[in-house]
């Protein structure tokens, strides 16, 4: 019966078929972050110490090598770099998933920690891929800002701006004000393909389904829903940045709210 009523909200999550209110996603992520902020936090640590190893191992095999043979030593820094990117991206799998678990009232033991290993390589490809849809974000945000220096005047020399007076002020208040707010832009696009990422691991692992599958499920489903996502993932980092202000005090609550906010947004979406 469960069962049958998951594949439900699954059906009419991929059709679009469901609600995101910003007061109420909130309202139930925080009810969640009781009980997951040691969890979240322990992780953390273990998964720092992990990405500091490969590091320190990378970075060791590139010297050993670089005495021998030259080019390796960046060929080594390069797939020390992958290896640590594919190691954040279970990470951050098990994180959301712990905050899953937690809302569904499951149970979350240390062996949890280990299980989105499994997807090594399949978080390998999803963080490369990740760069690849980062790059054209960061090209749009430099052409945008180009074209806001040449409108504001930006581009103009010197020798000429003096005899602009308070006008030309004015200008490059606006340009400032033009490249903070396309930068602002290009965040929020990127943050739903964060969203993305960070959910299909635990989507495949919870659905028992292959992740490039998870993938085609969350993209379709969350794209229908794109500027309630980037809505409620802006407030999310307004929220952390603002904690960020009592000397970091308040990543304690921040950081586990960010990440029941994806695991309520799949909720809602997908079903768990």
């Amino acid at each position: 019966m469960e069962k049958n009523n998951t594949d439900r909200v699954l059906e009419k999550g991929l059709k679009g078929d469901f609600d995101l209110p910003v007061r109420a996603v909130f309202s139930e992520a925080w009810k969640n972050v009781k009980g997951i902020k040691s969890i979240i936090f322990t992780s953390e640590i273990y998964t720092c110490l992990i990405v500091f190893l490969v590091m320190l191992v990378a970075l060791l095999l590139a010297i050993f090598m670089g005495s021998l043979l030259g080019p390796l030593k960046d060929l080594f820094n390069f797939v020390g770099g992958l290896v640590s990117g594919a190691v954040m991206i279970c990470a951050v799998a098990f994180l959301n998933r712990t905050a899953i678990r937690k809302l569904v009232g499951k149970e979350i033991t240390a062996r949890h920690f280990f299980k989105p290993y499994v997807y090594f390589w399949e978080a390998l490809v999803l963080y490369v891929f990740n760069i690849l849809v980062l790059v054209p974000i960061v090209l749009l945000f430099f052409v945008f800002a180009l074209l806001a220096v040449v409108l504001t005047g930006g581009g103009i020399s010197i020798a000429t701006s003096f005899s602009w007076g308070h006008a030309h002020s004015n200008l490059g208040l606006w340009m400032h004000l033009v490249i903070g707010l396309d930068l602002v832009i290009c965040y929020l696009i990127y943050s739903f393909f964060t969203t993305l990422f960070q959910l299909v691991i635990p989507v495949a692992m919870d659905k028992k389904i292959k992740v490039r599958l998870a993938l085609r499920f969350l993209f379709k489903a969350f794209s229908k829903k794109f500027f309630s996502i980037i809505l409620i993932n802006f407030l999310s980092l307004l929220i952390i940045l603002i904690s960020v202000i009592p000397i970091g005090l308040g990543l304690i609550w921040s950081l586990p709210l960010a990440f029941s906010l994806n695991a309520v947004i799949y909720k809602r979406a997908l079903g768990i």
